[in-house]
């Protein structure tokens, strides 16, 4: 029941070669392609409370410290690995599809994907268990310590390079005196944006200074916010670990009952923390494959004037300046989708731009789009949210363009949850959440059919082609058919049995002025809502009538919400043993309903007897 497991062989992955050769280092002048003005962040100092001498003082702090502070994060984000090498990421979105390369000595995503796929995992569940609690834990946890040796420095630097790009934007006539550093030429983006700005200032071109500057207060907070998703994917996985091991009754009731054989990339996704550790390592690599592109200069992102100067497309920027926060080849994809919004919701859209987390975020979901073709139908979406939500918050905004239409085990095809016949089928879903997320679940369950057809299948092409499909597909396909209808708040229910798994669909709906977390099966016959977490589990939980795999008894249950390219743990409930009736939780600091942490005791009982576990 995990996309993984039918895919990856951990011992030989497939890398794929997406690099550029950077732009030689001995071009003469930098200019501006176009004298914008970016949207300063909100977190940003005022500009007028900065003069001139204190803004030459920032910039002489700035200009020295740039490449130590940037080589420190490289070492954290991609170790060892040369960015204009071959890519830790897939690139593939139709098709067949190509992994990453493992590396040990590489940034989060290579080293933790090499580990966790590698050769050192238990053969049965107990060891596998001691693995996770030890070797895994510990590789977390320094990664976590890593991060924290270059976090700080980051945001230092990220916070004043914004105050110095709002302090350029407030000139109206050159300053006297202002510094020339003498910058040279460096190896990464940012080194880049302050060379321009440097060469600039020497010219007292006040244009390019505004553009340069406003280029290097973007790229700086790109790195920063690459190490707050560290922080938080490894803090993240660490909670996941922490209920994992509340759970140390199943592994070892679970020891025995693999006659065929244990394997752990597939098997341990019917544990705790498996569903994380196999689909969310995705996130991981998207931290390590956007690092890549900051720490070389792309060719494609410049324009070179007949002088022979180089100048950064402009791609929007003249029209709408928050633009700048993205990445330069992903803007015109920005300004596009942007467009698809109304007024309220596009000054949403520019402020997560440059938001923590959702920054980094947006960068993927429009690499996605991007790449694979997808921004006509993304902005349909958009424009089914609008009208649904015409003064979104930013946490609904992001959610509903999420890429991974629905479970963790999707988006093998990165446009799978745009399918025409699932944007069809959306179009016509109306009314309240609740009624739209009945209708998703009715579609899926009137597509499968009944259990003759229940087996594996990849995407949801496969799915619609062969009326065939399992729980994670079930799942991928109600939360693609959920968002394709601009409806946001969509998360995955995962059973954890030990010989057995089971993913639902479950979203955040609105009931007599309360907030509740709905549960749908896209495997059951069609039914009102009545599941809800977590209380749906308090008593356990009987399996799909009909289903035809291990029916062991569920030991507890997981629930997860979008992360930065895959899902991301978020509470889990103890259903059976010595933790039963616990609920543990973590905060996903882009969530804000979600900022609960701690472990409380949620029901008191009776709970269902021991498990047996028999597999039967």
């Amino acid at each position: 029941m995990t996309w993984l497991g039918n895919h990856l062989n951990a011992a030989a992955v497939v890398c794929l070669f997406l690099a550029t050769q950077a732009i030689g280092e001995t071009q003469p002048a930098f200019a501006a392609s176009a004298p914008a003005a970016a949207v300063a962040p909100t977190a940003a100092p005022s500009a007028q409370a900065m003069t001139p001498e204190q803004a030459a003082a920032l910039w002489r702090d700035i200009a020295p410290n740039l490449n130590p502070v940037m080589m420190a994060s490289r070492q954290v984000l991609l170790g060892n690995r040369d960015p204009n090498g071959p890519t830790c990421a897939w690139i593939k979105w139709q098709g067949d599809t190509a992994f990453l390369m493992g590396d040990r000595t590489g940034g989060p995503g290579t080293r933790l994907a090499s580990l966790y796929f590698g050769p050192e995992r238990g053969k049965t569940p107990k060891p596998d268990f001691v693995w996770h609690q030890t070797l895994f834990r510990h590789a977390l946890e320094s990664l976590a310590a890593k991060n924290q040796t270059a976090l700080p420095n980051a945001l230092r630097l990220a916070e004043q390079t914004e105050q110095l790009a709002a302090a350029i934007r407030g000139w109206t006539e050159w300053p006297r005196d202002f510094p020339v550093m003498g910058l040279s030429a460096q190896t990464h983006w940012a080194g880049w944006c302050a060379r321009g700005l440097d060469d600039a200032i020497g010219r007292k071109d006040l244009a390019a200074c505004r553009r340069w500057a406003d280029e290097l207060a973007a790229a700086t907070f790109a790195v920063a916010d690459l190490h707050r998703w560290t922080d938080f994917l490894a803090k993240n996985h660490l909670a996941a670990l922490a209920f994992q091991a509340r759970c140390q009754e199943l592994f070892e009731i679970s020891d025995n009952q693999y006659p065929e054989g244990y394997n752990p990339n597939r098997n341990i996704t019917a544990f705790p923390d498996g569903r994380l550790g196999t689909g969310g390592m995705f996130n991981y690599i998207e931290v390590e494959r956007q690092a890549e592109w900051l720490f070389r200069v792309p060719r494609e992102y410049f324009a070179l004037k007949v002088d022979g100067t180089p100048v950064v497309k402009d791609d929007g920027l003249a029209s709408v300046p928050a633009a700048v926060w993205m990445p330069p080849r992903l803007r015109a994809t920005y300004v596009a989708l942007r467009g698809y919004l109304s007024p309220a919701n596009q000054a949403v859209w520019d402020e997560a731009a440059h938001s923590p987390f959702d920054r980094t975020y947006l960068a993927n979901m429009l690499y996605r789009a991007w790449q694979a073709d997808l921004a006509p139908q993304v902005g349909v979406v958009l424009q089914r949210f609008d009208k649904a939500r015409p003064q979104a918050t930013r946490p609904a905004l992001m959610g509903v363009i999420f890429y991974r239409g629905g479970d963790a085990g999707g988006a093998a095809e990165w446009g799978d949850r745009y399918l025409p016949q699932l944007m069809n089928a959306s179009a016509d879903f109306s009314g309240s959440n609740s009624q739209v997320l009945l209708a998703a679940q009715r579609f899926t369950r009137a597509l499968f059919g009944g259990w003759q057809n229940y087996d594996t299948v990849v995407t949801l092409r496969e799915a619609l082609s062969t009326r065939k499909m399992d729980c994670i597909r079930a799942t991928d396909m109600i939360g693609s058919l959920y968002r394709d209808a601009g409806r946001t708040g969509f998360f995955i229910v995962r059973w954890c049995a030990g010989v057995g798994g089971h993913s639902v669909a479950a979203a955040e709906v609105q009931e007599n002025g309360q907030r509740k977390l709905y549960i749908v099966d896209g495997l059951e016959d069609p039914e009102n809502l009545g599941d809800e977490w977590p209380n749906a589990y308090f008593r356990g939980h009987a399996w799909p009538a009909g289903f035809v795999g291990p029916k062991a008894d569920v030991y507890a249950t997981e629930l997860y919400v979008r992360g930065l390219d895959s899902y991301v743990w978020v509470e889990g409930y103890v259903i059976r043993g010595p933790q039963a009736g616990n609920l543990a939780r973590t905060a996903i600091p882009y969530l804000p309903r979600r900022c609960q942490e701690g472990v409380t005791k949620v029901f008191q009982g009776p709970y269902p007897g021991a498990p047996a576990n028999t597999g039967g």
